[in-house]
């Protein structure tokens, strides 16, 4: 699951960055804005 483990580092980071809190929501804000932006490339 190369997908997972990218995932994983993304939150980490973020997390280091931002709190944990913050960064939950920044993260669904970016999945969304990948997902709407290109959903085909996605899935």
């Amino acid at each position: 699951m190369q997908k997972d483990k990218i995932m994983s580092s993304v939150v980490t980071a973020l997390e280091q960055k931002f709190g944990t809190k913050r960064a939950k929501e920044q993260l669904r804000k970016w999945w969304s804005d990948l997902k709407t932006r290109e959903p085909e490339q996605y899935w």
